[in-house]
């Protein structure tokens, strides 16, 4: 669980705002080619896994992990010191994330995951495996003491 910690110094400012991409269609490609040349400092970056494989092989309900279908996940992380340019590098994730929308499932990836409220945090397990965590949270922790995190409130 170390094995990035010196890329994350304390101090910094870091925005992060990802999603699943259907397939890498040459627009799609364009706006990450356009999103990373626009970049407003050297610790921005965009990230394209490639999903599939064991991943998609297990089933969607077989666990909190709801995304199995989609190929690619995409993030923009953007990473700076100077909170003068905090408008900066939050819009260019933003916008990044904005010109992929249309080439996006919807879905979006629990730890890439900035502040960007409960519904992305649905969007990130679907309507059936938020309802089970719901059912788990309420059973575990029914005053939701464990909410400081991409909170799933109980059911």
């Amino acid at each position: 669980q170390s094995l990035i910690d010196p890329l994350w110094g304390k101090g910094a400012r870091n925005h992060m705002k990802a999603g699943y991409l259907n397939g890498l269609e040459d627009a799609a490609i364009d706006h990450l080619v356009d999103g990373f040349v626009s970049k407003p400092g050297p610790q921005c970056e965009l990230h394209v896994h490639m999903m599939g494989g064991a991943v998609a092989r297990v089933p969607a309900d077989a666990s909190a992990f709801a995304h199995r279908d989609a190929p690619f996940v995409v993030n923009m992380l953007s990473r700076w010191e100077d909170r003068a340019r905090d408008d900066e590098h939050l819009a260019w994730g933003r916008n990044v994330y904005a010109s992929l929308e249309e080439h996006t499932t919807g879905g979006a990836y629990i730890n890439f995951l900035d502040d960007e409220g409960a519904g992305r945090v649905r969007d990130a397990y679907g309507p059936e495996t938020f309802a089970r965590l719901q059912a788990v949270k309420a059973q575990y922790d029914p005053d939701n003491a464990f909410r400081r995190n991409q909170n799933i409130p109980p059911a």
